[in-house]
């Protein structure tokens, strides 16, 4: 079986970049390559002998490998194993025992209670006696990600998307994804109804960046593709409160990925079929933002006052196509403003990078865009640009033209004189300070630490605090995506539970949103679904630094993407003093304000009860 350097790295675990390094540090012994591919036995091998990578027992990774292997050259075995990993999700940690089990699984007749979305049953019973096989291959594959969500993305974009064409053409690349996504969750929060549907119903590319604890339902339009069939297994493992529906109407946002409908199919799947809902259309810039020759239903949906918001995006959104542009509208009820005053929100962002404060900024313009007259009125747009609807319908042509976006402005980052006097202003000064030298410091991730070894990701414990009596023990837990420390759980039941562990000092406790924090103090449990990362003695980043990556990190995002920066030994070591140093000075202004607070509530007390006069001139 021959693999790639990714699936090398996979069974080895570690960064894609370290398997080059072994292959040029030991030229001579590691296993050469066949047309840029490893044979997986050599590679085992090679590993085992050598005792490279952080995987005591390679050989247990081949049967993953090879379905992968098998699933980029064939849709039918991509298929099979998608279906599997989301059965492996609904069904839950125990599917491989209970399929190993002597006797009748059961598993059939629970097949439809688990297939919510009517997205993997078949192709589940299909696979017959080969099920065990191929479910312990996916639970070997779901351990060496973050979990079946990961899992499934990974399977997505590393395995279908590069290597099956009918997932290349549907695929949007990250950047387009993430600002769908993102505008479709916008969008949907300021209306009153719920939901976002994905009204192609094969979406995959841009649900699987929707946000872990969207609350809101999830709707698919249904599509029977292979395609279709997958992007319903990427909700489906997401745990969205998702279902299947033929009915695009009633839903608050419906997404549409047209990427290969013709003019005449896509202006039709513009047009607003429900008139409470928000459209947004992504398709080919030739159709909805050029001159193609085309114009006319486009002028239709203009001159009705229903296109909002009009984007060009720049070329490399659609791997299938990295050099052709696609756009996006915003479609929308028509307001009450006369069609002489209508604006249309237009922006051309050709040749610009997707970054995070574009899309953030373009998100709030289009959910702006979509919103009423009054607020756009007020507005003060950063990316797209206001232009009378009249004038578009005149220009003929390019919808954008003139309308490219402007820079997004950077913070100044603050001076060492600043620096020095915020330090001695605040009390934590002053700080030993000097101008830096060298390049910049190079971005790393959450994801190379835990490869590296010097960052661990410790998984939150299963338990249901109720069930416990009164205790002096601290619990980390989640609420309406916060992070909580509360008190009162009682220490010995809680530790005489399985796999029961307790935080360290500068472990930092992080939750979906994500949101985190230090824990200062260590002692204390994680519930599910908070989670801990804890930094070795020799990490090249401090507690405080990990706890703002994260804070810092877009919303819906991940461990694997969550960037940091680390440092040298000594900055470190000196960030970690200054960092202390903050710490203590703002527990002792925290201990000033409650007993100011405190001091506050015994006056109006005392005045009330009329213990106390406070004199008067």
């Amino acid at each position: 079986m021959l693999i790639t350097a990714a699936d090398v790295a996979m069974i080895a675990r570690v960064r894609r970049p370290v398997v080059t390094m072994w292959r040029k540090r030991y030229a001579d012994a590691f296993p050469s390559a066949i047309d840029g591919r490893f044979d997986a036995d050599l590679v085992v091998a090679w590993l085992t002998a050598h005792g490279r990578g952080n995987n005591p027992e390679p050989t247990r990774s081949l049967p993953m490998i090879e379905l992968l292997v098998e699933a980029r050259a064939d849709v039918a075995r991509a298929m099979e194993l998608s279906a599997v990993l989301a059965l492996r999700q609904a069904y839950g940690e125990m599917l491989v025992d209970d399929l190993a089990a002597p006797g009748p699984s059961g598993l059939t007749g629970r097949i439809a209670a688990l297939d919510r979305l009517d997205c993997f049953g078949p192709e589940v019973l299909d696979l017959g006696d080969d099920l065990p096989r191929a479910a312990a291959a996916v639970d070997a594959f779901v351990d060496e990600r973050f979990g079946a969500a990961d899992a499934m993305g990974w399977l997505t974009n590393d395995c279908l998307v590069r290597h099956l064409p009918e997932f290349t053409a549907a695929a949007l690349s990250p950047e387009a994804s993430g600002l769908v996504s993102r505008s479709a969750v916008s969008l949907a929060e300021a209306t009153a109804r719920p939901g976002i549907l994905d009204a192609a119903g094969v979406g995959f590319a841009w649900l699987q960046r929707l946000p872990p604890e969207w609350p809101q339902p999830v709707g698919l339009l249904r599509d029977e593709s292979a395609v279709g069939r997958h992007s319903r297994r990427v909700v489906q493992v997401g745990e969205w409160d998702a279902r299947v529906t033929m009915d695009e109407r009633g839903w608050a946002v419906a997404v549409d990925t047209v990427l290969d409908a013709d003019a005449a199919a896509l202006f039709a799947r513009a047009a607003l079929g429900d008139d409470d809902q928000i459209r947004l259309v992504v398709g080919p810039a030739r159709h909805l933002t050029d001159s193609d020759g085309a114009t006319a239903p486009r002028d239709d949906l203009l001159r009705d006052g229903v296109v909002r918001a009009v984007v060009k995006l720049p070329a490399g959104c659609r791997p299938a196509h990295p050099r052709e542009a696609l756009a996006l509208w915003v479609v929308a009820e028509r307001d009450d403003t006369p069609f002489e005053q209508h604006r249309t929100y237009v922006a051309d962002l050709t040749g610009a990078g997707l970054t995070q404060a574009l899309i953030a900024d373009l998100v709030d313009d289009l959910t702006v865009a979509a919103g009423d007259v009054a607020s756009q009125q007020h507005r003060a747009w950063r990316v797209l640009r206001p232009v009378l609807t009249r004038h578009l319908l005149a220009r003929g042509g390019s919808l954008v033209a003139n309308a490219s976006a402007r820079p997004v402005k950077q913070l100044a980052r603050p001076t060492l004189e600043a620096l020095h006097g915020m330090a001695v202003d605040l009390g934590v000064g002053p700080l030993r300070l000097a101008p830096g030298r060298g390049p910049a410091r190079t971005a790393s991730s959450v994801q190379a630490g835990i490869t590296e070894g010097w960052l661990r990701l410790i998984p939150g414990v299963r338990l249901a605090l109720d069930q416990f009596g009164d205790g002096d023990l601290t619990v980390w837990s989640t609420d309406d995506g916060r992070l909580t420390r509360t008190s009162g759980v009682d220490r010995l039941t809680a530790l005489a539970g399985p796999r029961t562990w307790l935080t360290r000092p500068g472990d930092v406790i992080f939750g979906p949103g994500p949101c985190a924090v230090v824990d200062p103090d260590g002692g204390s449990l994680v519930v599910t679904p908070a989670r801990a990362l804890r930094l070795a003695d020799a990490a090249p980043v401090t507690a405080g630094q990990l706890a703002r990556a994260v804070e810092a990190s877009p919303r819906g995002t991940k461990p694997p993407q969550w960037r940091l920066t680390p440092l040298d030994p000594r900055q470190c070591a000196a960030l970690s003093d200054a960092a202390a140093r903050i710490g203590q000075r703002r527990a002792e202004l925290t201990a000033q304000l409650d007993a100011l607070n405190s001091f506050e509530d015994a006056l109006l007390d005392a005045c009330e009860t009329n213990t106390i006069t406070l004199e008067t001139d």
